[in-house]
């Protein structure tokens, strides 16, 4: 949802940790998942298609600065 992401990351920006006020820089490392979807695989096998279910890709947005991480994944 926009509206808590927002939100939390506004909340974010007003806090201040290890003396410094909210993230230097704007959220943007992806968060990249290189294996295969392994709750599915049996199903995916089962219906014919065993090998064809690749990675699963970027499924959101990490930030870690001074000690906090903050991340955000994609819904489907």
């Amino acid at each position: 949802m926009i509206v808590i992401t927002n939100g939390t990351l506004l909340a974010i920006q007003n806090m201040t940790w290890n003396g410094q006020l909210g993230f230097a820089a704007k959220p943007a490392t992806p968060i990249d998942i290189p294996l295969v979807d392994l709750q599915y695989q049996a199903l995916f096998a089962e219906n014919g298609f065993a090998g064809q279910d690749g990675p699963q890709g970027i499924m959101g947005i990490s930030h870690f600065e001074r000690g906090l991480m903050w991340a955000e994944t994609y819904s489907r």
